[in-house]
């Protein structure tokens, strides 16, 4: 690497220790008839989440707020995007781009990842 290169490092936060194991679907509890929302890690750069949704629960439709890739880490939900409907399970992936309308309607409790990617 020459001295013309730089590196673009950006300042991560966390409310979690790094360098030390845990478990994502740990991350955040269900609460009855709730969504409920953890952010993992951010940066200037995206951020991942962990959205737990109870069985009773609904995320009304939205845009996705950037770049998002989806992944079901526990349950089993009905994305919605506009006629459409995707059921993922556990293990399951999608990738959404930036502005996308889509609701989630969980068919059992449901954890989910979201790594969030900004330009």
């Amino acid at each position: 690497m020459d001295n013309d290169t730089h590196l673009n490092y950006s300042i991560m936060e966390t409310k979690f220790s790094q360098k030390a194991q845990f478990h994502l679907a740990d991350a955040l509890n269900y609460e009855k008839g709730k969504v409920m929302f953890e952010t993992i890690m951010s940066s200037h750069n995206g951020s991942v989440d962990i959205v737990a949704l109870d069985r009773e629960s609904h995320l009304e439709s939205h845009p996705a707020p950037e770049d998002v890739l989806v992944y079901i880490l526990e349950g089993k939900a009905d994305f919605h995007i506009g006629e459409d409907v995707e059921r993922l399970s556990q293990g399951d992936s999608m990738l959404l781009a930036k502005g996308t309308l889509h609701s989630v309607k969980p068919l059992r409790d449901t954890k989910v990842m979201l790594v969030k990617i900004r330009p």
